[in-house]
């Protein structure tokens, strides 16, 4: 123990320190690297799955139309999803089209 001098203490250190922040900086590259190739392999899929549910909202809204309007009547509980999936149509996925015009005319007519 007495021939442990302070050089050697505080280059032991050094190396601790040096090899801490090199782990560091390799985790945070390998992490960013693998973020980076997953989102790549995964955006496809999630333009698909917005594809999907964007032609889910919209039949779903059109059958919704079509049978308000053949019964002038609906429902407060089919009201309530009515307007959750058109929230999602016209705020998630931005859609403003012949939907948009069959809903103001529903609600001019009192159904909705």
């Amino acid at each position: 123990m007495e021939n442990i001098t302070i050089g050697q203490i505080g280059g032991f250190l050094a190396f601790i320190v040096t090899l801490i922040s090199s782990v560091e900086f390799l985790y945070y590259r390998i992490r960013k690297w693998f973020k980076t190739a997953l989102n790549e392999e995964l955006e496809p899929i999630k333009k698909d799955i917005q594809s999907t549910e964007l032609q889910s909202c919209k039949n779903y809204l059109v059958v919704a139309i079509e049978k308000a309007k053949k019964e002038k009547y609906m429902s407060d509980a089919e009201k309530k999803r009515f307007y959750e999936v058109y929230d999602t149509y016209v705020n998630k996925y931005k859609q403003n089209s012949y939907i948009h015009n069959e809903v103001e005319d529903l609600k001019k007519k009192d159904i909705l």
